[in-house]
């Protein structure tokens, strides 16, 4: 894919600035930690990338040799903005410590980073949506982590849970019963857009809902297709929530500092957290569970989310002196330092 490359002015500020790399999800993300680049964003799609295959799939494995050089090269010469110098990675949040020691040798070894920050998904999602210490509910498109985060960058390994739930899985539910409905094939792009038009948990009112008309001119009635992508998305999610609901209270008991809260925060982002009424869902299951009330934030920049978190980090004062580690330091004490990034208590 290519983009149009940055005027020799920003390139020089972006190549000062830290870069920013969010690894965590289906799409590619790189940007500049620079007030005045605050639109040096880009979202370049996986297929583009040449570390594809490690992002595919519901693993979402990111640590194979030569990947992040490979990834970097690929940004500096789509962007034009010339190799960055210091680089905050976010990473998902199931990435091990020895991944992540692994990533920081690849990355000082080639001699592409003089200052690296990594971080963990949930961590970035809780700092880039404002919450501070939360349980992290990252609904994507590919899966979806339950974890929980602190402002300390703290993800745990005993609070972390994958689901088999994500965004894709629901479009190609929908797309299925398109398919058995209407009696022929239905393009994966045309089943997310409806997905996007009827599916919800809300129930609500199908006469509210705009009609949707179909490539091959198929009008789909909304008191129908209401019903139908309803009671798609309502199965898909039922099928998951028990695990959702004793998922979001093992984060928040292996925690009991959120436990002691009145009302302990859930943080739901990603793709898939547009789902309309998934909230609501989600906080009357946990309720439950728990037999308390939580507060469960959805977060207007869900999306993003993972790479806002790590553009503030990066953005502050703090980061060349505390956040960020260089090479010597690296070298002297990496995976301690790795650790306190972490909260030293992934494995």
């Amino acid at each position: 894919m290519a983009l149009v490359g940055l005027d020799s002015g920003r390139g020089m500020a972006a190549a000062e600035s830290p870069w920013v790399l969010e690894l965590s999800s289906g799409t590619f993300r790189c940007g500049f930690a620079a007030q005045d680049l605050v639109s040096g964003f880009f979202r370049l799609p996986c297929e583009s990338a040449p570390y594809e295959a490690q992002l595919a799939g519901h693993g979402r494995q990111v640590s194979t040799p030569g990947a992040l050089v490979a990834a970097l090269d690929w940004a500096a010469e789509a962007t034009g903005a010339g190799e960055p110098a210091q680089i905050t990675v976010v990473v998902p949040s199931g990435c091990e410590l020895r991944q992540m020691r692994e990533m920081a040798r690849e990355l000082f070894e080639s001699g592409r980073a003089e200052k690296l920050l990594l971080i963990h998904a949930a961590s970035a999602h809780a700092v880039g949506a404002g919450v501070g210490s939360a349980v992290v509910v990252d609904a994507g498109r590919s899966g979806t982590d339950i974890s929980f985060a602190s402002p300390h960058a703290v993800v745990t390994k005993t609070s972390r849970t994958e689901l088999d739930w994500s965004g894709d899985q629901l479009t190609s539910r929908v797309r299925e019963r398109l398919e058995a409905k209407i009696g022929s094939p239905v393009a994966e792009a045309t089943a997310a857009s409806v997905k996007e038009a009827f599916a919800s948990l809300a129930g609500g009112d199908p006469a509210a809902a705009t009609p949707f008309v179909l490539p091959d001119g198929t009008e789909l009635a909304p008191d129908t297709w209401a019903s139908e992508v309803g009671s798609v998305a309502d199965l898909s999610w039922a099928a998951v929530a028990p695990a959702a609901a004793d998922a979001v209270a093992r984060a928040l008991e292996a925690e009991g500092d959120a436990m002691a809260k009145e009302h302990p925060v859930v943080l739901l982002t990603g793709a898939a957290s547009r789902l309309p009424g998934l909230a609501t869902r989600i906080a009357a299951d946990v309720a439950t569970r728990i037999g308390r009330e939580v507060r469960v934030v959805r977060s207007a920049t869900a999306e993003k989310n993972g790479f806002l978190g790590g553009f503030f980090l990066s953005a502050t004062s703090m980061y060349g002196s505390k956040l960020a580690m260089s090479k010597d330091r690296y070298e002297e004490e990496g995976i301690r330092h790795i650790m306190l990034g972490t909260g030293g208590r992934v494995v």
